[in-house]
């Protein structure tokens, strides 16, 4: 038999019977008609999707009944244990709702009925599971801010966890930020979230902790504005992490850690012209001032080179425009790629020094080759200009090697590998340049010029107007087959000769009387006259 209670009954104690016929009625049972507990906190009110925990319901005037359970979100019910009258406790299970459960009610119920009044009892299901986090790492010196994307709710996370050490959450709207504890050693450490002192849910995510990196050393440290060099910061404590990389002035570009973290290399990015801080970081977000600057330097043209044509031994007028004086300043050959010194001379003028021959196993002689200019030695301009190389000239001797103060001696330069391009090649006479004509590649003709004191003057040949076979360059390049002389004597004073006649068979002895000068330079010993058109051997006896 089932009765219902009627709803109107005020709380006390009743008599129970029960009749056939509405009049004859059994003895009675007490029952006993109660008011619903009063239900005022719930403790706690939030907790992990994967803990099961004891709620602790607190009301007033409560009572251990036959009968009492926990009804979880209308659906789950639970036992309820009686403590006190103040106090109930029920186990929570969450794993029993769905993943999309945030939120559970809590109530009691009487054999089945809901016996519960006050404000609804909420239990929140919180899951702290990380879905990212940045960056993953930071220096052992700590406040790096962290960023942490969360799979559920931030609202109720107080405290990030790093190991054994906590700060304080920010939570954001879809983010916490909590800035990282000191650490004393590098290495990982496990990431944990709580929203009180003893609640903490480790996560599966890590973070990283690494070593306070050291400078030494930053190579090159200047670079075209178009950028794209590439600069290497040697050192010590580099590592391959999330967000590595290097910032010039504002611009972060990525960087990669080489030989086991003794240097790091970055590209620099397009800037305009000038000096920049470097700073490097780990992470992307912490960063560290590297000790020097990076200079930007503007673009460099080169326009055309002079000499357009020389040998191994040539000094190469490099002209152009934005060339700046750098220790690093360099020209480079191409399509072979050899490097030489380069001379600052302004602006629009550097000097480099050709590569020597056998530095140049790809290019054949007669070659027109490239040439580049770099700053800082490992950037070099976009635009070439054309320089035909030859083989270098050599001067074997020089015929006749003197000749009087009024010049107008026909001088023979005999050698190897003589040319003439552009139709500028020059004897020089003690500093005196005078017109050459090449006749072939060993012979040149070129005439002496007048000079007013006798004695002996240097002699040397260029073939490109720019260049001499025998004269130092400024690069310390000696001459390859030493230094030529020519001398200068006085004309020589005819007084007499005897006889002054003699038979066209020849075999006359003549005797010439006169004032000679003699230096020894020509290749043949004997002095040369003329009578009439021979040209007859004389045999010095004197000479005054």
């Amino acid at each position: 038999v089932i009765c219902k209670i009627p709803s109107m009954l005020r709380p006390g104690k009743y008599s129970l019977s029960v009749s056939n016929n509405g009049q004859d009625f059994s003895t009675a049972l007490e029952f006993r008609v109660l008011d619903p507990f009063l239900l005022t906190s719930l403790d706690p009110a939030l907790g992990f999707r994967d803990r099961v925990v004891n709620l602790t319901l607190h009301g007033q005037n409560l009572e251990g009944l036959d009968g009492l359970a926990c009804l979880l979100n209308s659906h789950y019910a639970a036992p309820a244990h009686y403590v006190n009258s103040t106090t109930i406790t029920c186990p929570m299970i969450p794993m029993r709702f769905d993943d999309n459960t945030t939120e559970v009610s809590v109530e009691l119920t009487l054999n089945g009925v809901s016996f519960s009044r006050g404000d609804p009892l909420i239990y929140s299901i919180v899951d702290f599971s990380v879905d990212t986090i940045f960056p993953t790492s930071g220096a052992i010196t700590g406040r790096t801010p962290v960023t942490l994307q969360l799979k559920g709710s931030t609202r109720f996370v107080r405290w990030c966890h790093f190991g054994d050490f906590k700060v304080p959450a920010v939570a954001r709207r879809d983010s916490l930020l909590c800035l990282s504890p000191r650490s004393a050693f590098a290495g990982d450490v496990k990431i944990g979230l709580g929203f009180d002192e003893s609640n903490v849910h480790t996560t599966n995510s890590k973070y990283t902790y690494l070593p306070q990196p050291l400078f030494s050393r930053m190579d090159p440290m200047n670079g075209p504005e178009l950028g794209n060099t590439l600069v290497l910061i040697a050192g010590s404590g580099f590592v391959n992490s999330e967000g590595l990389g290097c910032y010039f002035g504002d611009k972060l570009v990525v960087a990669e850690v080489l030989k086991s973290g003794s240097e790091v290399v970055c590209a620099t990015p397009p800037m305009k012209p000038g000096r920049y801080t470097v700073r490097f970081t780990p992470n992307g977000v912490d960063t560290m001032r590297v000790p020097w600057q990076f200079t930007f330097d503007g673009v460099v043209d080169v326009l055309r080179v002079s000499p357009s044509h020389g040998s191994a031994t040539s000094e190469l007028s490099v002209l152009g425009k934005g060339f700046i004086d750098t220790d690093s300043l360099a020209c480079r050959y191409t399509p072979a790629s050899l490097l030489t010194r380069a001379l600052f001379v302004s602006s629009s003028q550097v000097i480099c020094e050709t590569p020597k021959l056998v530095e140049l196993p790809a290019i054949d002689t007669w070659t027109g080759v490239g040439v580049e200019i770099s700053l800082n030695g490992v950037d070099f301009s976009t635009a070439a200009a054309s320089f035909i190389y030859v083989p270098p000239a050599k001067i074997a001797w020089i015929e006749p090697a003197e000749g009087p103060t009024r010049g107008g001696t026909v001088v023979q330069v005999r050698g190897n590998n003589f040319h003439s391009i552009n139709h500028m090649p020059r004897c020089v006479f003690g500093g005196k340049s005078v017109h050459a004509v090449v006749v072939s590649a060993s012979k040149i003709l070129c005439t002496s010029p007048p000079r007013e004191m006798t004695g002996l003057v240097t002699f040397d040949v260029t073939l490109n107007g720019q260049d001499y076979i025998c004269t130092r360059d400024v690069f310390g390049s000696s001459c390859l087959d030493g230094q030529r002389m020519f001398g200068y004597h006085s004309t020589a004073n005819l007084l007499s000769i005897d006889p002054t006649s003699g038979p066209f068979t020849g075999q006359t002895a003549v005797n010439v009387k006169g004032h000679f000068h003699y230096t020894g330079l020509s290749t043949n010993a004997n002095l040369e006259t003329k009578l009439s058109r021979l040209s007859l051997s004389m045999r010095l006896l004197s000479i005054v």
